[in-house]
């Protein structure tokens, strides 16, 4: 059986079970979209290019590779 095209394959994950994203991870999520359409795919230049677009850690600290790695960790693991 195929699928409607408006029917993405990945649905599943991207469901929210009753939480709304906060305006962080609506921000990052923007940010880390733009990064990766420019080509940026590779842990330092990710973390390099949230700095330069000045979308700061949860805590207001510029990124480092650890923070990064760890946000996304925890993000990674909250229900939603």
């Amino acid at each position: 059986m195929k699928r409607p095209l408006h029917e993405p394959k990945d649905k599943v994950w991207q469901q929210r079970l009753g939480r709304t994203p906060s305006d962080h991870e609506i921000a990052m999520g923007e940010a880390l979209d733009r990064i990766f359409e420019q080509g940026i795919e590779d842990l330092d230049g990710i973390v390099e290019r949230l700095n330069e677009l000045g979308v700061a850690s949860a805590g207001g600290a510029p990124w480092t590779t650890k923070s990064f790695q760890e946000e996304i960790a925890k993000l990674g693991t909250k229900e939603f």
